[in-house]
C-alpha cells in the first residue's frame, strides 16, 4: 500500500514536472540496458472508471477539484481517458542522493509516463499549455519540449500522436517501443486482476537497490516496530495491487516472497499493521456518527485481513453494500466543511482589517467621523486593510451610498464581505465603543461581528442592534449556526442552544457581567 502511494506520488509529480523543468541532452540514447527497464508499471483507465463511477450513481463531481493545479488545469475527468506508465529503480541509494543535494542534475532512473486524452482538440489544448512554458529542442532526430528553467536534464516531454502526450526520460521517450519492462515485470503484470487500476512493482530485479535502501533506514532508525516492518520490504519479491468500483472487491493487493517461510513473516506483519488501523475505528477519522459514511468505514475496516497462500500473501477489500453512498455523502461533508472554511477565514480578514484600522487611526472603523457620510458603511473604511485601496480612493466618503459618485459600487462588492457583489453578510453588533479601551468585558469576551444570512447591503451604514443579534441566533434551525468574531480577532460559531443571557452578556461590551468559558 505504502508502495502505491509513493509511486502515485512520483509519477503526478513528475507530470507536473515536465511542464516546469529544463531539459538538455548531447547525443541520441542506444538500446535500454537490461538495468534501466522498469520494474514498475501503473495503468489508470480513467473512461473505464469513470463508466463503473456513473454506473453505480456516484457523484464524481469532486473529482474535478485535482485537475484546479497543474498541467491538467482546465480539464475535466472525462477529457482524459488513460494515465499509463512504468519506471525503473536507482542503481545506487548515493544517485538518489546526489540529485537532492544538488550533485548532479538527472533523475538516477527512467521514467515514462503517457496520457491518453479523449480527443485530438483536448490533447491540442494540453500540448498548448505546456508550450507556454517550454522550447523546441532536437534529440536523436525528434524534437521535444524542454521548459525554459532549469530541470533534470535527463527529462523531456512531446505530443506522441493526434490523442497522445508523453513525458519520461530521454533514454525511455527516444524508443521505437513504448513498452520498458523487465520480462519479470510482465509476468508479474499478466497476474494483476483486468480492472481500471493495476499497479505492480518487481522487487527481485533491483533487489540490490532495496537491500541497500533497507539497511541505510535500519540504521538511522531506532524505533523496532519501524524496523520490522521495513526488514518486510526485503522479503517480498512483488507487490501487485487492483482497484475497480464495479467488482466485488474494491482493492486487491498481493504480496509475492521469496518462499513460503518469508510470505509468513510478510502476512503477520501486514496483519499487525491492519490491527492497528482498527484500533483507530470510524470515529477516529472525523467521521459524523450514526451515518452512512461511518458504518462503510467500520465494514471496511472490519473486513481487512491478510491471507496467506504459500509464498504469497493477499489483502481483499470487499464493497460495501452503503459504499457508493457514503462516499456521497462523504464528499458532501467535505464540501460542506470546505465552504465553511472558506467562510470562516473571510471573517477572520474583516476581523483583522477591523484591528488593523484601530492600531493604525486609533479608533474602531465603526464610528461616525465628520470626514465619512453618515450613511456610508464602516466596510468602506477598511477598504484599504482589504487590499481594496483603490476603490476606497475611487468612493466619495462625503457621499451617501446613494448618491451618483457612489452608486455604481453598490453591485462591487469586494468578496471578503460576502458573495454575490451586492449584500454583505457580515455585520457590526451595535455599540457605544470608541477603541478597543472601551471593551472593558475583554476583547475575548465581546462580539463584535455577526453573520447575517439574508444579508445587507454592503455600502449602507446598517449595524444589528444587540436585541436583532440575539433574535438571529435563537431563530437558528436546529443544527445550522452562525460565525460571530470577537474583539480580540477570534472568529467561532454560534447557534441557538446558547442562553439569551449569555448572548447579552457577550454582545455589550461593558456591562460589568463576568462571562463563564464560551
Amino acid at each position: 500500500m505504502r508502495t502505491q502511494s509513493i509511486l502515485r506520488t512520483v509519477c503526478l509529480t513528475l507530470i507536473v514536472m515536465a511542464c516546469l523543468s529544463g531539459v538538455q541532452f548531447a547525443q541520441d540514447v542506444a538500446e535500454l540496458k537490461a538495468s534501466q527497464k522498469s520494474v514498475i508499471l501503473f495503468d489508470f483507465r480513467i473512461s473505464k472508471w469513470l463508466k463503473e463511477a456513473r454506473a453505480a450513481k456516484l457523484d464524481i463531481s469532486k473529482a474535478e477539484a485535482f485537475f484546479e493545479s497543474g498541467p491538467f488545469i482546465g480539464f475535466k475527468p472525462s477529457q482524459i481517458e488513460r494515465i499509463y506508465g512504468s519506471a525503473s529503480f536507482p542503481k545506487k541509494f548515493s544517485e538518489v542522493m546526489a540529485l537532492r543535494q544538488g550533485v548532479s542534475n538527472e533523475l538516477p532512473f527512467d521514467i515514462f509516463v503517457q496520457v491518453r486524452f479523449d480527443t485530438a482538440q483536448s490533447a491540442a489544448k494540453f500540448e498548448a499549455s505546456v508550450r507556454e512554458y517550454s522550447k523546441v529542442v532536437e534529440l536523436g532526430g525528434k524534437k521535444f519540449l524542454q521548459s525554459k528553467d532549469i530541470g533534470p536534464e535527463n527529462f523531456v516531454c512531446h505530443r506522441y500522436d493526434e490523442l497522445t502526450f508523453e513525458f519520461g526520460t530521454s533514454s525511455y521517450c527516444q524508443q521505437d517501443s513504448r513498452v520498458f519492462l523487465t520480462d519479470r515485470l510482465k509476468q508479474i503484470y499478466r497476474t494483476v486482476p483486468d480492472q481500471s487500476l493495476r499497479i505492480a512493482v518487481d522487487l527481485e530485479t533491483p533487489s540490490e537497490f532495496v537491500e541497500e535502501v533497507v539497511g541505510l533506514a535500519t540504521e538511522q532508525i531506532t524505533d523496532p516496530i519501524v524496523t520490522a516492518y521495513l526488514e518486510l520490504v526485503g522479503k517480498a519479491n512483488s507487490i501487485t495491487g487492483a482497484h475497480s468500483l464495479s467488482a466485488d472487491n474494491l482493492l486487491t493487493l498481493r504480496v509475492d516472497s521469496q518462499d513460503d517461510e518469508a510470505s509468513k513473516e510478510v502476512t503477520a506483519g501486514l496483519e499487525s499493521a491492519l490491527a492497528t488501523l482498527k484500533l483507530l475505528r470510524g470515529s477516529s477519522f472525523g467521521l459524523p456518527a450514526n451515518t452512512d459514511a461511518t458504518s462503510v468505514v467500520e465494514e471496511l475496516l472490519g473486513s481487512l485481513v491478510a491471507i496467506q497462500d504459500g509464498s504469497s500473501c493477499k489483502i481483499e477489500v470487499p464493497r460495501p453494500k452503503k459504499f457508493f453512498a457514503a462516499v456521497n455523502q462523504l464528499q458532501s461533508l467535505a464540501a460542506a466543511n470546505a465552504a465553511r472554511a472558506v467562510r470562516m477565514n473571510r471573517f477572520r480578514q474583516v476581523a483583522m482589517a477591523c484591528l488593523n484600522f484601530e492600531a493604525a487611526l486609533h479608533e474602531l472603523p465603526f464610528n461616525y467621523d465628520k470626514n465619512t457620510h453618515e450613511t456610508l458603511s464602516w466596510r468602506v473604511k477598511v477598504l484599504p486593510f482589504v487590499d481594496e485601496l483603490k476603490m476606497h480612493q475611487a468612493i466619495d466618503l462625503k457621499a451617501g451610498p446613494q448618491g451618483s459618485a457612489n452608486s455604481k459600487f453598490a453591485t462591487k462588492m469586494p468578496g471578503v464581505f460576502g458573495e454575490g457583489g451586492v449584500l454583505s453578510t457580515v455585520c457590526w453588533i451595535q455599540s457605544t465603543a470608541k477603541g478597543l479601551a472601551d471593551i472593558t468585558d475583554g476583547t475575548s469576551k465581546t462580539v463584535m461581528l455577526i453573520e447575517t444570512p439574508k444579508g445587507r447591503p454592503w455600502l449602507e451604514a446598517n449595524p444589528v442592534t444587540v436585541d436583532q443579534a440575539i433574535e438571529m441566533v435563537v431563530g437558528l434551525p436546529e443544527g445550522e449556526e452562525l460565525a460571530v468574531v470577537f474583539y480580540d480577532g477570534s472568529v467561532r460559531t454560534v447557534d441557538n442552544s446558547i442562553d439569551k443571557k449569555l448572548l447579552r452578556w457577550l454582545f455589550e461590551p461593558a456591562d460589568g457581567n463576568k462571562i463563564p468559558e464560551f
